[in-house]
Protein backbone atom coordinates (compact mmCIF):
# COMPACT_ATOMS: atom_id res chain seq x y z
CA UNK A 1 0.00 0.00 0.00
CA UNK A 2 2.81 2.40 0.87
CA UNK A 3 4.48 1.56 -2.44
CA UNK A 4 1.25 2.42 -4.31
CA UNK A 5 0.95 5.79 -2.57
CA UNK A 6 4.58 6.54 -3.37
CA UNK A 7 3.98 5.84 -7.08
CA UNK A 8 0.86 8.03 -7.10
CA UNK A 9 2.80 10.91 -5.55
CA UNK A 10 5.47 10.65 -8.24
CA UNK A 11 2.76 10.61 -10.94
CA UNK A 12 1.17 13.77 -9.54
CA UNK A 13 4.52 15.55 -9.62
CA UNK A 14 5.02 14.55 -13.25
CA UNK A 15 1.52 15.62 -14.29
CA UNK A 16 1.87 18.89 -12.42
CA UNK A 17 5.14 19.56 -14.20
CA UNK A 18 3.36 19.29 -17.53
CA UNK A 19 0.89 22.06 -16.62
CA UNK A 20 1.97 24.93 -18.87
CA UNK A 21 0.04 27.45 -16.83
CA UNK A 22 2.92 27.46 -14.35
CA UNK A 23 5.66 27.54 -17.00
CA UNK A 24 7.82 30.64 -17.06
CA UNK A 25 7.00 33.11 -19.83
CA UNK A 26 9.53 33.44 -22.65
CA UNK A 27 12.18 36.04 -21.85
CA UNK A 28 11.52 39.25 -23.78
CA UNK A 29 14.84 40.72 -24.85
CA UNK A 30 15.18 44.48 -24.86
CA UNK A 31 16.61 45.80 -28.16
CA UNK A 32 20.11 47.23 -27.99
CA UNK A 33 18.95 50.43 -29.65
CA UNK A 34 15.78 52.21 -30.73
CA UNK A 35 16.25 54.89 -33.38
CA UNK A 36 13.60 57.43 -34.35
CA UNK A 37 13.89 58.88 -37.84
CA UNK A 38 11.66 61.97 -37.71
CA UNK A 39 11.09 63.11 -41.28
CA UNK A 40 9.39 66.20 -42.68
CA UNK A 41 8.78 64.96 -46.20
CA UNK A 42 5.86 67.03 -47.51
CA UNK A 43 8.23 69.15 -49.59
CA UNK A 44 10.73 68.88 -52.44
CA UNK A 45 12.77 66.27 -50.54
CA UNK A 46 10.03 63.63 -50.75
CA UNK A 47 11.77 61.48 -53.37
CA UNK A 48 14.95 61.33 -51.27
CA UNK A 49 13.02 59.67 -48.46
CA UNK A 50 12.18 56.71 -50.69
CA UNK A 51 15.90 56.14 -51.20
CA UNK A 52 16.77 56.65 -47.54
CA UNK A 53 14.08 54.22 -46.34
CA UNK A 54 15.48 51.48 -48.55
CA UNK A 55 18.97 52.23 -47.26
CA UNK A 56 17.75 51.82 -43.68
CA UNK A 57 16.21 48.43 -44.51
CA UNK A 58 19.42 47.36 -46.23
CA UNK A 59 21.35 48.17 -43.07
CA UNK A 60 18.87 46.39 -40.79
CA UNK A 61 18.89 43.24 -42.94
CA UNK A 62 22.57 42.68 -42.20
CA UNK A 63 22.25 43.10 -38.42
CA UNK A 64 21.39 40.52 -35.71
CA UNK A 65 17.68 39.73 -35.45
CA UNK A 66 15.57 41.77 -33.04
CA UNK A 67 18.55 43.75 -31.72
CA UNK A 68 17.81 47.08 -33.40
CA UNK A 69 14.55 48.94 -33.98
CA UNK A 70 14.11 51.88 -36.36
CA UNK A 71 10.95 53.96 -36.02
CA UNK A 72 10.08 56.16 -38.98
CA UNK A 73 7.69 59.10 -38.80
CA UNK A 74 6.50 60.43 -42.16
CA UNK A 75 3.58 61.90 -44.09
CA UNK A 76 1.83 59.58 -46.57
CA UNK A 77 -1.44 59.16 -48.48
CA UNK A 78 -4.08 56.47 -48.14
CA UNK A 79 -7.60 55.74 -49.35
CA UNK A 80 -10.45 56.65 -47.01
CA UNK A 81 -13.81 54.85 -46.76
CA UNK A 82 -14.96 56.70 -49.89
CA UNK A 83 -11.87 55.53 -51.79
CA UNK A 84 -10.55 59.07 -51.87
CA UNK A 85 -6.87 59.77 -51.27
CA UNK A 86 -6.32 61.52 -47.94
CA UNK A 87 -3.07 62.76 -46.41
CA UNK A 88 -2.10 61.41 -43.00
CA UNK A 89 1.09 60.84 -41.02
CA UNK A 90 2.28 57.67 -39.41
CA UNK A 91 4.84 56.05 -37.15
CA UNK A 92 6.32 52.93 -38.76
CA UNK A 93 8.52 50.25 -37.22
CA UNK A 94 11.24 48.06 -38.71
CA UNK A 95 13.33 45.50 -36.80
CA UNK A 96 16.77 44.16 -37.63
CA UNK A 97 17.07 40.69 -39.14
CA UNK A 98 16.14 38.94 -42.39
CA UNK A 99 13.61 40.70 -44.62
CA UNK A 100 12.87 43.81 -42.51
CA UNK A 101 10.01 46.08 -43.50
CA UNK A 102 8.35 49.19 -42.17
CA UNK A 103 4.94 48.45 -40.66
CA UNK A 104 2.51 51.08 -39.43
CA UNK A 105 2.14 51.19 -35.63
CA UNK A 106 0.29 54.50 -35.22
CA UNK A 107 -1.51 56.97 -37.48
CA UNK A 108 -1.71 60.74 -36.93
CA UNK A 109 -4.06 63.35 -38.36
CA UNK A 110 -2.56 65.97 -40.66
CA UNK A 111 -4.62 68.61 -38.88
CA UNK A 112 -1.40 69.05 -36.89
CA UNK A 113 1.69 69.55 -39.06
CA UNK A 114 4.95 67.67 -38.64
CA UNK A 115 6.70 70.94 -37.75
CA UNK A 116 4.26 71.75 -34.96
CA UNK A 117 5.98 71.19 -31.57
CA UNK A 118 2.81 69.47 -30.39
CA UNK A 119 3.29 66.81 -33.08
CA UNK A 120 7.03 66.50 -32.47
CA UNK A 121 6.43 65.95 -28.75
CA UNK A 122 3.70 63.37 -29.35
CA UNK A 123 5.80 61.33 -31.77
CA UNK A 124 8.88 61.52 -29.55
CA UNK A 125 6.84 60.40 -26.54
CA UNK A 126 5.44 57.50 -28.59
CA UNK A 127 8.95 56.52 -29.68
CA UNK A 128 10.22 56.62 -26.10
CA UNK A 129 7.57 54.08 -25.13
CA UNK A 130 9.58 51.45 -27.03
CA UNK A 131 12.18 49.83 -24.78
CA UNK A 132 15.83 50.09 -25.80
CA UNK A 133 19.26 50.21 -24.19
CA UNK A 134 20.24 53.23 -26.30
CA UNK A 135 18.07 55.77 -28.11
CA UNK A 136 18.86 57.84 -31.17
CA UNK A 137 16.94 60.64 -32.88
CA UNK A 138 17.54 61.60 -36.51
CA UNK A 139 15.90 64.81 -37.74
CA UNK A 140 15.35 64.61 -41.50
CA UNK A 141 14.26 67.57 -43.64
CA UNK A 142 15.31 71.11 -44.47
CA UNK A 143 17.33 73.16 -42.01
CA UNK A 144 18.40 76.74 -41.40
CA UNK A 145 19.77 76.45 -37.86
CA UNK A 146 18.59 78.99 -35.28
CA UNK A 147 17.02 81.41 -37.80
CA UNK A 148 13.36 81.86 -36.78
CA UNK A 149 10.43 81.39 -39.11
CA UNK A 150 7.74 82.44 -36.60
CA UNK A 151 5.41 79.89 -38.19
CA UNK A 152 1.82 79.75 -36.99
CA UNK A 153 1.66 75.98 -37.69
CA UNK A 154 -1.80 76.43 -39.18
CA UNK A 155 -2.55 73.96 -41.95
CA UNK A 156 -3.05 75.45 -45.38
CA UNK A 157 -4.43 72.99 -47.90
CA UNK A 158 -3.33 74.96 -50.95
CA UNK A 159 0.09 76.02 -49.70
CA UNK A 160 2.58 76.36 -52.54
CA UNK A 161 6.29 75.80 -52.22
CA UNK A 162 8.26 79.06 -52.29
CA UNK A 163 11.58 79.39 -54.07
CA UNK A 164 14.34 81.94 -54.39
CA UNK A 165 17.36 82.30 -56.65
CA UNK A 166 20.81 82.11 -55.10
CA UNK A 167 23.92 83.93 -56.24
CA UNK A 168 24.85 80.88 -58.31
CA UNK A 169 21.54 81.04 -60.17
CA UNK A 170 20.26 77.81 -58.62
CA UNK A 171 16.64 77.69 -57.54
CA UNK A 172 16.22 76.58 -53.94
CA UNK A 173 13.45 76.68 -51.32
CA UNK A 174 13.42 79.59 -48.88
CA UNK A 175 14.22 77.83 -45.64
CA UNK A 176 14.01 78.85 -42.00
CA UNK A 177 14.71 76.79 -38.88
CA UNK A 178 13.87 73.07 -39.26
CA UNK A 179 11.45 71.09 -41.40
CA UNK A 180 9.68 72.79 -44.25
CA UNK A 181 6.35 70.98 -43.95
CA UNK A 182 3.30 71.57 -46.16
CA UNK A 183 5.33 72.37 -49.30
CA UNK A 184 8.17 74.09 -47.42
CA UNK A 185 5.82 76.66 -45.88
CA UNK A 186 5.85 75.67 -42.19
CA UNK A 187 8.91 75.47 -39.93
CA UNK A 188 9.79 74.52 -36.36
CA UNK A 189 11.85 77.13 -34.55
CA UNK A 190 14.72 75.88 -32.44
CA UNK A 191 13.11 76.89 -29.12
CA UNK A 192 10.03 74.87 -30.12
CA UNK A 193 12.17 71.80 -30.76
CA UNK A 194 13.87 72.35 -27.40
CA UNK A 195 10.53 72.41 -25.60
CA UNK A 196 9.25 69.34 -27.47
CA UNK A 197 12.19 67.11 -26.42
CA UNK A 198 12.61 65.82 -22.87
CA UNK A 199 16.02 66.33 -21.29
CA UNK A 200 18.42 63.41 -21.49
CA UNK A 201 16.08 61.27 -23.57
CA UNK A 202 18.53 60.45 -26.37
CA UNK A 203 22.08 59.22 -26.55
CA UNK A 204 22.54 60.84 -29.97
CA UNK A 205 20.69 63.48 -31.97
CA UNK A 206 21.76 63.58 -35.64
CA UNK A 207 20.51 66.42 -37.84
CA UNK A 208 20.36 65.06 -41.37
CA UNK A 209 19.61 68.51 -42.77
CA UNK A 210 21.48 71.64 -43.76
CA UNK A 211 23.30 74.11 -41.47
CA UNK A 212 22.36 72.63 -38.08
CA UNK A 213 25.95 72.44 -36.78
CA UNK A 214 25.40 75.92 -35.46
CA UNK A 215 26.33 76.92 -31.91
CA UNK A 216 23.02 78.63 -31.17
CA UNK A 217 21.17 75.47 -32.23
CA UNK A 218 23.58 73.08 -30.53
CA UNK A 219 23.56 75.00 -27.26
CA UNK A 220 19.77 75.26 -27.16
CA UNK A 221 19.59 71.45 -27.30
CA UNK A 222 22.59 70.76 -25.09
CA UNK A 223 20.56 68.97 -22.41
CA UNK A 224 18.70 66.69 -24.82
CA UNK A 225 21.46 64.20 -25.72
CA UNK A 226 24.98 63.03 -24.95
CA UNK A 227 26.21 63.24 -28.56
CA UNK A 228 25.19 65.44 -31.47
CA UNK A 229 26.04 65.18 -35.17
CA UNK A 230 25.26 67.94 -37.65
CA UNK A 231 26.52 69.79 -40.73
CA UNK A 232 27.75 73.42 -40.72
CA UNK A 233 27.01 73.76 -44.45
CA UNK A 234 24.37 72.41 -46.80
CA UNK A 235 24.15 68.74 -47.67
CA UNK A 236 22.90 67.18 -50.90
CA UNK A 237 19.19 66.34 -51.03
CA UNK A 238 19.80 62.60 -50.67
CA UNK A 239 21.36 63.23 -47.26
CA UNK A 240 22.87 60.37 -45.29
CA UNK A 241 23.78 57.13 -47.03
CA UNK A 242 22.05 55.23 -44.23
CA UNK A 243 23.18 51.81 -45.45
CA UNK A 244 26.81 52.87 -45.00
CA UNK A 245 26.40 54.93 -41.82
CA UNK A 246 23.96 53.00 -39.63
CA UNK A 247 26.11 49.84 -39.24
CA UNK A 248 28.65 51.91 -37.26
CA UNK A 249 25.93 53.20 -34.94
CA UNK A 250 23.74 50.10 -34.65
CA UNK A 251 26.61 48.17 -33.13
CA UNK A 252 28.01 47.64 -29.64
CA UNK A 253 30.98 49.88 -30.51
CA UNK A 254 28.59 52.78 -31.16
CA UNK A 255 31.22 54.40 -33.36
CA UNK A 256 29.86 57.85 -34.26
CA UNK A 257 33.23 59.02 -35.53
CA UNK A 258 33.40 56.22 -38.10
CA UNK A 259 29.75 56.80 -38.98
CA UNK A 260 30.45 60.46 -39.75
CA UNK A 261 33.57 59.54 -41.70
CA UNK A 262 31.54 57.09 -43.78
CA UNK A 263 29.23 59.97 -44.71
CA UNK A 264 32.19 62.20 -45.53
CA UNK A 265 34.00 59.57 -47.62
CA UNK A 266 30.82 58.76 -49.55
CA UNK A 267 30.39 62.33 -50.76
CA UNK A 268 34.09 62.88 -51.43
CA UNK A 269 34.09 59.72 -53.56
CA UNK A 270 31.10 61.16 -55.44
CA UNK A 271 32.86 64.53 -55.78
CA UNK A 272 30.12 66.34 -53.85
CA UNK A 273 30.42 69.06 -51.22
CA UNK A 274 30.13 67.80 -47.65
CA UNK A 275 30.83 68.81 -44.05
CA UNK A 276 30.06 66.94 -40.83
CA UNK A 277 30.77 67.43 -37.12
CA UNK A 278 30.43 65.05 -34.14
CA UNK A 279 30.19 66.61 -30.68
CA UNK A 280 30.46 65.41 -27.08
CA UNK A 281 27.77 67.47 -25.38
CA UNK A 282 29.33 66.92 -21.96
CA UNK A 283 32.05 69.34 -23.04
CA UNK A 284 29.93 72.24 -24.28
CA UNK A 285 29.95 74.30 -21.06
CA UNK A 286 33.68 74.97 -21.41
CA UNK A 287 33.11 76.40 -24.89
CA UNK A 288 30.40 78.73 -23.57
CA UNK A 289 32.77 79.85 -20.82
CA UNK A 290 35.60 80.53 -23.29
CA UNK A 291 33.32 82.52 -25.61
CA UNK A 292 31.82 84.45 -22.69
CA UNK A 293 35.28 85.61 -21.68
CA UNK A 294 36.06 86.70 -25.24
CA UNK A 295 32.73 88.46 -25.88
CA UNK A 296 33.09 90.32 -22.58
CA UNK A 297 36.62 91.47 -23.39
CA UNK A 298 35.37 94.52 -25.32
CA UNK A 299 32.93 95.87 -27.86
CA UNK A 300 35.02 95.70 -31.03
CA UNK A 301 33.78 93.09 -33.49
CA UNK A 302 35.58 91.27 -36.32
CA UNK A 303 35.51 92.57 -39.88
CA UNK A 304 32.47 90.79 -41.29
CA UNK A 305 33.68 90.61 -44.89
CA UNK A 306 36.70 88.50 -43.87
CA UNK A 307 34.74 85.80 -42.06
CA UNK A 308 34.15 82.37 -43.56
CA UNK A 309 30.42 82.15 -44.33
CA UNK A 310 28.75 78.75 -44.73
CA UNK A 311 25.37 80.04 -45.91
CA UNK A 312 24.38 80.92 -49.46
CA UNK A 313 21.70 83.33 -48.28
CA UNK A 314 22.66 86.94 -47.59
CA UNK A 315 19.91 87.39 -45.02
CA UNK A 316 21.15 84.59 -42.73
CA UNK A 317 24.93 84.22 -42.89
CA UNK A 318 26.51 81.53 -40.72
CA UNK A 319 30.12 82.37 -39.88
CA UNK A 320 32.68 79.92 -38.56
CA UNK A 321 32.57 80.03 -34.76
CA UNK A 322 36.27 79.38 -34.19
CA UNK A 323 37.39 82.11 -36.58
CA UNK A 324 34.76 84.55 -35.33
CA UNK A 325 35.70 84.14 -31.66
CA UNK A 326 39.45 84.30 -32.32
CA UNK A 327 39.12 87.49 -34.36
CA UNK A 328 36.82 88.94 -31.71
CA UNK A 329 39.53 88.39 -29.13
CA UNK A 330 42.16 89.91 -31.42
CA UNK A 331 39.97 92.97 -32.08
CA UNK A 332 39.91 93.63 -28.34
CA UNK A 333 43.57 92.82 -27.60
CA UNK A 334 42.55 89.70 -25.71
CA UNK A 335 44.69 87.11 -27.52
CA UNK A 336 45.45 85.46 -24.17
CA UNK A 337 41.87 84.08 -24.21
CA UNK A 338 42.34 82.18 -27.48
CA UNK A 339 44.09 79.05 -26.06
CA UNK A 340 41.10 78.33 -23.81
CA UNK A 341 38.80 78.68 -26.83
CA UNK A 342 40.90 76.31 -28.92
CA UNK A 343 41.04 73.75 -26.11
CA UNK A 344 37.27 73.92 -25.58
CA UNK A 345 36.64 73.36 -29.30
CA UNK A 346 39.09 70.44 -29.40
CA UNK A 347 37.37 68.78 -26.43
CA UNK A 348 33.84 69.33 -27.72
CA UNK A 349 34.44 68.22 -31.31
CA UNK A 350 35.51 64.58 -31.57
CA UNK A 351 35.39 64.56 -35.38
CA UNK A 352 34.87 67.10 -38.14
CA UNK A 353 35.88 67.42 -41.77
CA UNK A 354 35.03 69.50 -44.82
CA UNK A 355 35.39 69.23 -48.57
CA UNK A 356 37.56 71.75 -50.38
CA UNK A 357 34.58 73.89 -51.47
CA UNK A 358 31.05 74.64 -50.33
CA UNK A 359 27.84 74.67 -52.36
CA UNK A 360 28.59 78.25 -53.38
CA UNK A 361 31.84 76.99 -54.96
CA UNK A 362 33.85 79.07 -52.51
CA UNK A 363 36.91 77.46 -50.96
CA UNK A 364 36.48 76.30 -47.35
CA UNK A 365 39.67 77.59 -45.74
CA UNK A 366 40.77 74.87 -43.34
CA UNK A 367 42.61 77.32 -41.07
CA UNK A 368 39.28 79.06 -40.53
CA UNK A 369 37.20 75.88 -40.23
CA UNK A 370 36.07 74.66 -36.80
CA UNK A 371 33.04 72.58 -37.82
CA UNK A 372 30.54 74.86 -36.05
CA UNK A 373 28.91 78.08 -37.28
CA UNK A 374 27.68 81.12 -35.38
CA UNK A 375 25.49 84.17 -35.85
CA UNK A 376 27.02 87.66 -36.07
CA UNK A 377 24.78 89.33 -33.50
CA UNK A 378 23.42 92.71 -34.58
CA UNK A 379 22.57 94.90 -31.62
CA UNK A 380 19.30 96.19 -33.05
CA UNK A 381 15.60 95.85 -32.30
CA UNK A 382 14.55 93.74 -35.27
CA UNK A 383 12.16 90.85 -34.64
CA UNK A 384 14.92 88.42 -35.58
CA UNK A 385 17.53 89.88 -33.23
CA UNK A 386 15.04 90.15 -30.38
CA UNK A 387 14.35 86.43 -30.85
CA UNK A 388 18.11 85.82 -30.75
CA UNK A 389 18.32 87.52 -27.37
CA UNK A 390 15.98 84.88 -25.97
CA UNK A 391 18.24 82.00 -27.00
CA UNK A 392 20.43 80.55 -24.28
CA UNK A 393 23.67 81.02 -26.22
CA UNK A 394 23.15 84.79 -26.22
CA UNK A 395 22.16 84.82 -22.56
CA UNK A 396 25.14 82.73 -21.46
CA UNK A 397 27.80 84.47 -23.59
CA UNK A 398 26.83 87.98 -24.71
CA UNK A 399 24.12 88.58 -22.14
CA UNK A 400 26.40 89.39 -19.23
CA UNK A 401 28.03 92.35 -21.01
Amino acid sequence: MNRLLYLLAILLVIVGGCDKSDSPSPVQTVPDQVTLLYTVNKNNLASALTLNKQQVLTALEKLPSDKYVVLLFQTFSKEDENRQNVEVAGLFKAVSGPHPEFTLVKEYSRSILSTDPQRIKEVVDDALSFEGEKRNLFFWGHGMAWTPSFSSHETRANAKESFSFTETGLSSPIVESFGGDNNSVDWADIDEIRDALPDGAFDTIWFDCCYMSNIETIYELRNKCRWMVAYPTEIAARGLPYDLVLPYILDKSYDLKSAAKALFDYYILNKTTVTVTVMDMNKIDALASACRAIYNSGYNTPKEYGLQNYSRTKSSPFYDLGQFAREYAQANDAEELIPALNKALDNLIIYTDASEKGFDYKVIVKENYSGISTHFFKNDESEKENYYRDLMWYKDTYGSK
